[in-house]
């Protein structure tokens, strides 16, 4: 097992945060805390995931799969080929120690967030 750096130990305890911590920890983090536009679309895109997670039931969710992930690039005009989200899904993936092996096919908000 490779020890986290610093940025990746902070990325491990953002992804097991909610989605409305999530954004409010990029707002927070980034210069997109200052733009109204940016703050507006990060507000929309944090209550599509929250809606997505509620109506999978009670179960609290922090992460979205890939298939919700394109629909997320895709509402913020940001969409992109399967293999680029793959790519960088599997490069955040695995981080977390209580991960199971389907973590790869998981991101968080945060972490489109970042990729946008």
């Amino acid at each position: 097992m490779a020890i986290a750096t610093s940025s990746e130990a902070k990325l491990i305890e953002v992804r097991r945060k909610s989605f409305r911590d999530q954004a409010i920890w990029f707002l927070n983090s980034s210069e997109a805390g200052v733009d109204p536009e940016k703050c507006e679309l990060v507000h929309k895109l944090e209550q599509k995931c929250t809606s997505i997670a509620q109506s999978g039931g009670p179960k609290k969710e922090s992460v979205v799969d890939e298939f919700v992930a394109h629909q997320l690039l895709e509402f913020s005009n940001k969409p992109c080929t399967s293999n680029e989200l793959r790519t960088f899904m599997e490069s955040t993936s695995g981080r977390d120690s209580g991960s199971s092996g389907t973590s790869a096919r998981r991101v968080s908000l945060a972490e489109l967030l970042i990729y946008q």
